[in-house]
């Protein structure tokens, strides 16, 4: 706007209608004296001064006293406001401000101001007073809207836009077609609004777009604004500038960028909408504007502009037009192409995807492309670039528009031959880029659109033989020679696309019209033979695929079955609660569209020719013979899963396998360890498919006669654990059948060794004339296989045993004795408890078929032998048997207490995992025995009384005897398992034996206590303290009577104070007031003194060098004394046990306090818990006290449950901490909280946890 000025009042009167009109785009082109200038800056200051200083003020001003409205006086701060054809400014002689509703005046006013928040709460209103006033209010706001719109509608602040869309579409809503009038004034701000850079603006603006204008209607309104639209989106690409769009002074030259480039985004998204949805005759009508965009230079500067949207919106507006409306740049056809074919080699991904669509479009739509730009220097180069990178990170983009541009190639007025060899090459070179690799829709659509392209190459050189012949050579060869040799990602996609093709070649081999494919399929057949022995030549390191198999076996097997290359179609079926749930293995569908018996042959041909080294393997029994060639190829043929059918057909299969096993069958010498592996390996491989499990079968057995055979120490133990190995997979993999029926054949080949034998190895095999205990595990490992397996003979097939076998077997016997008295003097030696089990078990096998032969005599067997068992064997046998069931009940003791260790072991490692179960302990495995036995002991002693004046005494060499024997003696195998496990793990077999087994070994424990301990004898007799004071030792060579049986009911009730003592006050607790009183004395004349003994002197051991404590001990007062201190704070505790300890409650005090230290009263209510009520030690007990203290020093919280820094069983620190009030809890009790108060709220703050 230019305005002349030629006198002073003149400029006064313009100045004051431009501060009200809010025009700011003025100019004065006379140069006016410097008086006028000087006025002119005093009358604006004097305006400026005039004016409220805040939002708060005005709207003050406005409430008190409405002054005349004053326009667009203040949207000079909301920026440039585009000046649209037909929108002009409005004066107060052409509007009646006064007659606007004064609510919409204050509500104008505020949009007006610079904060963002005054703004946005200000268009919140207006949407709201729109709904809400009278219609004519609306109508009357509605000249003043425009302006408004244009300015809010591209503000800096992201709030303000989107209000601004919200206000607008509220306002259309009202008015209705009232806003017809209007729309002009609006349609260029509006249209491109809908593609703001913030979503809820964009779609703000697109809903209120829609819903003004039904669908049928949309592009009739584009095309009644399109000359306003069109007129925006070019003052804003080609005019603008970032601050000629924003001239207020508060923003930064960052935000006025910012602006700049969201508004260029915009209105280039909008202009590539406009070409996809007007039709090319309305096209026409505005070709000068068009022309005037495309010419100017800043408009093709934009495809170089450092903003990526902006260059994305760049390509997608050309792409738009050359797809709608090409001869707009029919004059622009070179700028357009070289524009493209610069920017093919992008690095950003974005923008290399629309550039692409770009380059498709382009050369698809303009078809002298080639000749307005040089091939040579500017597209190839780019071209080369982006395949040797992979697509630039963006191959699923870029390469499914290769086959198109490939389709160009013969356009170039280029040699041919370099031109394909090129481009594959650099094609070539991008399959190892990391992004291709790591990327498996960038690996498909690398490998996919590579294989189309030179299935495409060959098709349209086809008459060209020798070109298509190099490029199987030189491109396709190398490719499959990649997959097999170096381990790269994309060889599955390959194998998968190279079978397609080799398999379309054969199929259409015979057509004329493909002249190639004949020559092409033979010199495939060629370089393959070549290309295998190049793979199998070459050293071990070749990776294997994913699933096991060695590449060029999956080549052949996909060239065998041609896997289904089209993906699936995922459908989400929710299942029948009815319905039964059926898993089933995932299946590979081939494709049998390609049923070319031809090309079957050739491969079958192929295939048969690698496996013909089978037999050269069998019959090579050279060490230094090099098997790793040979047996590579075969073991790979088996690496195959179980989805995919095999190489080998049945037959090879068997004939494969049995060469083999033949060729080891037929040996006398040693076999090749090596060999031995070999077959090993193949039985593994042919567990996997189940056509070959009858294979594996026969290579089974072939070991297991192996292991039948003499061989030195190495090989027998190779051969033993191949054996071993396939016997495990085949009892998982063969029907119950099936193993049952292997089995067979296994005892089928030992019966035929044994049997063929002569009896007297057999029997030499049994030596007892020395110590079994220097027996090496060998050799009493083939006595004792020697006697489980005429054990198994006489249970099942006797008649089939000769004379000379029956000798053998009464012989054994006969020694039974005789081993028994040799083992008195070693009886704890697990080598000759196992030797007495077996011998027992043949015994009972022996005397059970006497007995049947006596009742039913068997005429299979001897005639003389019931008569030689009677006469002979029985009558020397019988004699020992008593001794030998006690023998074997403390053999069996020694040998669980030699498993203890590793029985706790086991547990500790099991109770500290994620998965714990009680049920899993080893303690439990006791439970039922000791329930069994407890039954008989419970029935036994049920008329007897708890410390009664008549106790039972059991006679030696008893029924009862034997029984009451095992019962404590297996309980004393639990109270060591007890012994040895820490705090934790005793806790949770205190809870396994604390209801249904501990309480009923207290109360049989005190009906068979020596009547002399009931007896209230004030002098203690060294004889009973022994009882309960020493540990009883188990020999066998001394007499077993009830002495012996009291001692170990004595010290059992000592474990039981001194391990489990929580359980047995609360055996106490349930028993009347009689027995309560006799245990409490028996406990405090034999027991306590020891157990007291025992704590204080084992407490002053373990706690003599524990930092920051001292411990003193008063062993007369029953007295630990210790002293914490830490820097100049000390505190000390007293520990007093009771007279009857551990039944008493211990007294726990604290001593003196040092230097004004507060009373720590909740770790000493910890330590009198532990004591008291859990199976602590004085030790542990103290230790817990210190950490507890050290933890206090170092500032950590206690647990607001149990007040104590330390779980009393797990020892570990409060962990859990409420969420609300920051106060943490042990895991174990806040747990029990939950459980006890049913509730899962905070014990502190009572919120939910």
């Amino acid at each position: 706007m230019k305005i002349i000025v030629s006198d002073l009042r003149t400029m006064m009167i313009f100045v004051r209608y431009a501060l009200d009109q809010s025009v700011k785009n003025f100019y004065f082109i006379q140069e006016l004296p410097h008086v006028f200038e000087d006025n002119l800056k005093k009358l604006m200051l004097c305006r400026t001064h005039n004016l409220p200083s805040n939002s708060s003020r005005s709207a003050e001003l406005l409430g008190t006293a409405m002054p005349n409205f004053v326009g667009f006086s203040a949207v000079k701060d909301g920026g440039y406001v585009p000046v649209l054809p037909g929108l002009s400014l409005c004066s107060l002689n052409e509007v009646e401000m006064n007659n606007i509703d004064s609510n919409f005046q204050v509500i104008l006013k505020k949009m007006s101001k610079k904060d963002a928040t005054t703004k946005f709460k200000a268009l919140q209103e207006f949407a709201t007073l729109c709904q809400d006033a009278e219609l004519s209010a609306v109508e009357g706001m509605l000249p003043f809207w425009p302006r408004f719109y244009c300015a809010l509608s591209i503000d800096i602040d992201h709030r303000v836009r989107e209000a601004a869309q919200l206000a607008h579409a509220a306002l259309v809503k009202r008015v209705g077609k009232g806003i017809a009038m209007y729309l002009k004034q609006l349609a260029g701000a509006w249209f491109t609004s809908q593609y703001d850079t913030y979503p809820p603006a964009a779609s703000a603006a697109i809903n209120s777009f829609n819903s003004t204008f039904p669908p049928w209607k949309i592009v009739n309104a584009i095309i009644h604004c399109q000359c306003e639209i069109l007129l925006y989106i070019s003052n804003n690409v080609i005019v603008h500038t970032a601050q000629t769009l924003s001239t207020q002074k508060s923003l930064t030259n960052e935000e006025m960028e910012a602006k700049y480039e969201r508004v260029l985004v915009a209105n280039l998204q909008g202009y590539n909408c406009y070409f996809k949805k007007v039709p090319l005759d309305e096209i026409d009508k505005t070709l000068e504007i068009h022309n005037k965009i495309l010419s100017s230079s800043r408009f093709w500067k934009l495809a170089k502009h450092d903003a990526l949207p902006i260059k994305t919106a760049f390509f997608n507006v050309l792409t738009s037009i050359m797809e709608n409306a090409g001869k707009l740049l029919e004059n622009e056809k070179k700028r357009t192409v070289t524009t493209i074919m610069n920017s093919l080699d992008e690095s950003e991904p974005v923008i290399l995807s629309v550039v692409w669509e770009s380059m498709l479009i382009a050369t698809t739509k303009i078809d002298d492309w080639h000749l307005v730009v040089n091939i040579n220097k500017l597209v190839l180069p780019k071209l080369w670039h982006t395949l040797r990178s992979g697509g630039q990170c963006c191959a699923s983009t870029v390469y499914p528009n290769l086959l198109p541009f490939v389709s160009q190639f013969p356009k170039f007025n280029i040699d041919l031959t370099n031109l394909y060899t090129n481009f594959f090459n650099n094609m070539r070179q991008g399959f190892s880029v990391k992004s291709v690799q790591m990327s498996r829709s960038e690996t498909l659509a690398v490998t996919t659109s590579f294989i189309e392209c030179l299935r495409y190459s060959i098709l349209i050189n086809t008459e060209n033989v020798d070109l298509c012949v190099r490029l199987l050579k030189e491109q396709l060869m190398p490719v499959i020679e990649a997959c097999m040799t170096d381990s790269i990602f994309m060889k599955q996609c390959c194998f998968i696309e190279i079978t397609h093709l080799i398999r379309y070649w054969s199929k259409n081999r015979n057509n004329e019209k493909y002249k190639s494919y004949i020559s092409l399929m033979e010199q495939f057949w060629i370089e393959l033979p070549l290309l295998f022995e190049k793979y199998m030549n070459m050293s071990k390191g070749i990776v294997c695929t994913a699933d096991g198999k060695d590449s060029h076996i999956e080549f052949l097997l996909n060239l065998k079955d041609v896997p289904d290359r089209t993906r699936k179609k995922l459908k989400v079926k929710f299942s029948d609660p009815s319905d039964s749930v059926t898993v089933s293995e995932p299946k590979v569908k081939v494709v049998d569209v390609y049923a070319d018996t031809v090309f079957n042959a050739e491969l079958c041909k192929f295939v048969n020719g690698l496996f013909d080294m089978t037999k050269e393997i069998a019959s090579c029994s050279d060490e230094q013979y090099d098997f790793e060639k040979n047996q590579k190829l075969i073991l790979s043929a088996f690496e195959i899963p179980e989805i995919r059918s095999l190489l080998i057909n049945n037959e090879g299969t068997s004939e494969i396998v049995s060469i083999l096993c033949d060729s080891l069958n037929g040996r006398d010498d040693t076999c090749s360890m090596q060999f031995v592996a070999f077959i090993t390996k193949l039985m593994t491989l042919m567990w996997k498919h189940n056509r070959t499990i009858s294979s594996a079968v026969q290579i089974l057995e072939t070991l297991f006669e192996l292991c039948t055979r003499e061989h030195d120490a190495l090989t027998a133990d190779t051969i033993r654990n191949c054996w071993k190995e396939g016997f495990v997979e085949s009892s998982q993999i063969l029907s119950i059948f099936e193993f049952n029926d292997l089995i067979k054949r296994y005892g089928i080949i030992i019966w035929s060794k044994v049997y063929n034998i002569h009896a007297s190895p057999i029997k030499n095999t049994l030596v007892l004339d020395h110590d079994i205990s220097d027996t090496s595990w060998d050799k009493l490992f083939l006595q004792l296989e020697v006697i489980r397996l005429f054990e198994t003979v006489v249970q099942h097939i006797p008649q089939k045993l000769k004379q000379e076998y029956w000798d053998v077997i009464l012989i054994f016997l006969t020694k039974w004795q005789q081993l028994y008295n040799n083992a008195k003097h070693n009886y704890s030696d697990i080598k000759i408890t196992m030797l007495i089990i077996a011998f027992s078990q043949l015994y009972y096998a022996v005397e059970t078929l006497m007995n049947k032969h006596k009742l039913k005599p068997i005429p299979e067997l001897p005639s003389t032998l019931l008569d030689e068992w009677k006469n002979v064997i029985a009558s020397n046998i019988y004699n020992g048997i008593v001794q030998t069931w006690i023998f074997i009940q403390l053999g069996a003791y020694y040998a669980l207490k030699y498993m203890v260790p590793e029985l706790v072991q086991h547990d500790k490692v099991l109770v500290e995992s994620d998965n714990f179960e009680s049920s899993n302990l080893n303690i439990k495995k006791f439970e039922e025995v000791l329930s069994n036995i407890q039954t008989i002991i419970n029935t036994m002693l049920m008329e007897f009384k708890l410390c009664d004046t008549v106790t039972c005494t059991i006679q030696p060499f008893t029924d009862s005897y034997t029984y009451t024997l095992g019962y404590l003696l297996t309980w004393a195998i639990v109270l060591d398992i007890c012994e040895k496990s820490h705090s934790d793990l005793r806790y949770q077999y205190a809870e396994i034996l604390k209801i249904k087994l501990f309480p009923y070994l207290l109360d049989n424990i005190f009906k068979l206590i020596p009547m002399e301990a009931l007896q209230d004898n004030k002098n203690k007799t060294v004889k009973l303290l022994e009882l309960f004071t020493t540990a009883p030792v188990f020999r066998f060579k001394e007499s077993w009577t009830e002495e012996r049986l009291d001692h170990i009911v004595c010290w059992l009730y000592t474990n039981c104070l001194r391990l489990l003592p929580v359980l047995v006050r609360q055996w106490l607790s349930t028993v009347d007031s009689r027995v309560s009183a006799t245990v409490d004395k028996i406990t405090s004349h034999y027991v306590s003194p020891m157990l007291c003994e025992d704590e204080l002197l084992y407490s002053r051991l373990q706690l003599a060098n524990v930092e920051n404590m001292q411990v003193k001990v008063h062993s007369t007062a029953r007295e630990v004394v210790a002293m914490y201190q830490m820097e100049d704070t000390k505190l000390e505790l007293s520990i007093v046990l009771p007279p009857n300890y551990p039944l008493g409650r211990v007294k726990v005090e604290s001593g003196q306090q040092v230097d004004g230290m507060a009373k720590w009263k909740n770790c000493h209510m910890q330590l009198s818990k532990l004591l008291t009520h859990q199976n602590g030690s004085v030790w542990d007990g103290l230790l817990m006290w210190k950490r507890n203290l050290d933890k206090k020093f170092a500032g950590v919280e206690e647990c607001y449950i149990c007040f104590s820094i330390f779980h009393i069983s797990t020892y570990q620190v409060p962990k859990l901490s409420c969420h609300t009030c920051r106060k943490k809890f042990h895991t174990r009790c806040l747990y029990k909280w939950f459980s006890t108060s049913q509730k899962s709220t905070c014990p502190i703050c009572r919120n939910v946890f």
